[in-house]
């Protein structure tokens, strides 16, 4: 399926630390979120994961990504 990508924006996007109540520590999240994510989430951003993705690879009206989403899946195309 082939995204229209004139119709999308950019956004960066990081691999995020939670706190993990049952472990009492740090865990990473399943998910990828911009820094306004993360915030939302109550994590961290990991500075040096930062990947660009498109805007419609967020969930729909959130800011951060499905569960399970790997860098190796941000392609925003060119532009």
């Amino acid at each position: 399926m082939q995204r229209n990508i004139l119709n999308t924006q950019r956004v960066q996007v990081y691999n995020v630390e939670l706190y993990n109540l049952e472990t009492d520590g740090m865990q990473k999240s399943r998910r990828m979120a911009t820094k306004g994510g993360a915030e939302k989430m109550g994590g961290t951003i990991i500075p040096e994961t930062c990947v660009l993705i498109t805007s419609d690879q967020l969930e729909n009206g959130e800011e951060w990504t499905a569960l399970d989403f790997k860098a190796s899946d941000a392609n925003p195309g060119p532009f």
